[in-house]
């Protein structure tokens, strides 16, 4: 079986709503926001807030409660997962959020 590996930028879910995920640190911020408004849109009332973080990449899993402690909305089906891991010098698990967020 092959492994399916993400293309950039990636969707993910996060506490804050749906983000894009791109691959790398150090990014121009002008090419993340511009991908960010063809993908998200703009919205009045939310910014843009970028962030610099660090993820592996699971392509199969089932139980995500049993590496994460929580899980999500396909615990017990097979699915791909995105996961928050310390921080890394490792360029593979460097990673760019950026999220739509209500301004306060």
């Amino acid at each position: 079986m092959s492994k399916r590996k993400p293309s950039y930028p990636a969707i993910i879910y996060t506490e804050d709503g749906m983000a894009l995920l791109f691959q790398g640190h150090g990014l121009d911020p002008f090419d993340v926001e511009a991908e960010c408004m063809q993908s998200f849109g703009s919205f009045p009332g939310y910014e843009l807030r970028v962030t610099e973080e660090h993820y592996t990449y699971t392509p199969r899993i089932k139980n995500c409660s049993n590496w994460d402690g929580w899980g999500c909305d396909q615990e017990g089906e097979w699915h791909a997962h995105w996961f928050g891991i310390k921080t890394t010098d490792d360029p593979h698990n460097q990673f760019t959020q950026a999220v739509q967020v209500r301004s306060s």
